[in-house]
């Protein structure tokens, strides 16, 4: 079969420093079993906010899986902001205009939300080319948005989240399939399509590929690498990890972290906090940790210098501020915890707290005595780290492997052509 994959912002394997995520994940899977693949997606480089090519272009990845880049000239530096609006409007309508006439035409449709326009047009499609459009809920726009909106900015935005839910309502009302990564955002799905769940109708976890971490680097150059900017991985230190982006989602849940920092720092000096990535709030959180010797942030760190880090720390943290939709999410970050056999600190509950606590693999700290407190519990239990570090691998193994995860994705799509053929 033929699969068009619609999601505008995830990284392409042409891309410096590839890491691929849901849509390339699925992808590989695809091509892995014969099928063939065409993903539709934007020239702007989310990540690295920089253009690819500068222009609409058409590019085979390798044989069976090739790739639409829609372009607008806008760019922007913020996950919500008019910038952005402006470019899914634009990509949206490119999109449209370029899909309809597309000389390869699709035997089934996938379309992650968000955002509600690219799910708006993937139903138009489906319906105009006759084939069963899958709808995959990795977030809860346009709610979300409108949830965080206060005062003024709410007033003005009620125009754009109204027409964001028309759009969600008629792409999920015309799905054969609705996805989510966890029940709750299937649901959420189910709710804008006004019915209960169907046969066909599935939750797929997000999964994680290990595999995306070689490094061409021995480990002597890797240990040299992390030792000048300050992390000893020779065992002489017990480093706590953290990787993702600086935004404002660490930033209101940082300061647990500062003060655990400070307190441990005062009776041990092997403890040692390194916080990697980038992103808008970097030099706010940078500020908070001026002064403590046994905090690095290093900024933006490449895959298989990351692994190598994972590798030699004994535990990893999750500071997220409790907003409803982390509450019912898993994140990549999680995934790569458990996946490199760490026990994770977690600052919200919810599914993540959940899964912490039923598979022995991590614990959900309320504060920052409550994180000093097992921190130091973890340090002085070998043992302890031991069996939480096995159960947190076993997890990983047998739910959240990408191979696991999207090999039955790709069961499923074939399930739905056989069956809306069929029918």
């Amino acid at each position: 079969m033929h699969v068009w994959l619609v999601k505008l912002e995830e990284q392409l394997p042409i891309d410096e420093g590839y890491r691929p995520y849901r849509m390339g994940m699925l992808a590989d899977a695809l091509v892995k079993k014969g099928h063939r693949v065409t993903r539709w997606c934007s020239d702007f480089d989310h990540l690295r906010g920089v253009h690819r090519y500068g222009c609409r272009k058409s590019i085979i990845i390798r044989d069976g899986y090739s790739a639409e880049l829609l372009h607008s000239s806008v760019r922007y530096n913020k996950a919500t902001s008019f910038l952005r609006l402006l470019d899914n409007i634009l990509l949206y309508r490119q999109f449209m205009k370029d899909a309809r006439h597309h000389k390869d035409k699709p035997d089934i449709i996938v379309c992650s939300m968000p955002t509600p326009e690219l799910a708006y047009a993937s139903a138009k499609l489906a319906k105009l080319f006759k084939v069963p459009l899958v709808l995959d809920a990795r977030d809860m726009w346009p709610d979300i948005l409108e949830s965080e909106l206060k005062g003024l900015k709410r007033i003005l935005a009620f125009p754009v989240i109204w027409w964001m839910k028309k759009k969600l309502t008629f792409a999920a009302r015309n799905s054969s399939s609705l996805i989510g990564i966890t029940n709750f955002y299937r649901d959420h799905l189910l709710r804008y399509a006004n019915r209960k769940e169907l046969h066909l109708d599935s939750v797929f976890s997000l999964g994680y590929d290990l595999n995306q971490h070689a490094t061409k680097s021995s480990r002597e150059e890797l240990m040299r690498y992390w030792c000048k900017l300050g992390v000893e991985t020779d065992g002489s230190k017990e480093i706590i990890y953290f990787a993702g982006r600086l935004n404002n989602t660490v930033y209101n849940a940082i300061d647990p972290v500062v003060r655990a920092a400070e307190e441990i720092g005062k009776s041990r000096n092997d403890v040692l906090f390194v916080l990697c990535g980038t992103g808008t709030k970097s030099f706010d959180i940078a500020s908070k940790f001026v002064g403590l010797e046994n905090v690095v942030l290093p900024g933006e760190i490449n895959a298989g210098e990351l692994a190598f880090l994972r590798e030699h720390s004994f535990a990893a943290i999750l500071p997220i501020e409790p907003r409803v939709d982390y509450l019912n999410s898993l994140s990549n970050k999680f995934f790569e915890y458990i996946g490199s056999a760490l026990p994770v600190l977690s600052s919200i509950d919810g599914l993540p707290g959940k899964k912490l606590k039923e598979n022995n693999c991590g614990y959900v700290y309320t504060s920052a005595e409550d994180l000093i407190a097992k921190v130091m519990l973890l340090l002085d239990n070998p043992s302890l780290v031991a069996k939480m570090s096995a159960n947190a691998l076993e997890l990983f193994d047998q739910q959240y492997r990408a191979d696991v995860v999207y090999n039955l994705f790709v069961s499923h799509l074939e399930k739905i052509i056989t069956q809306i053929k069929g029918a």
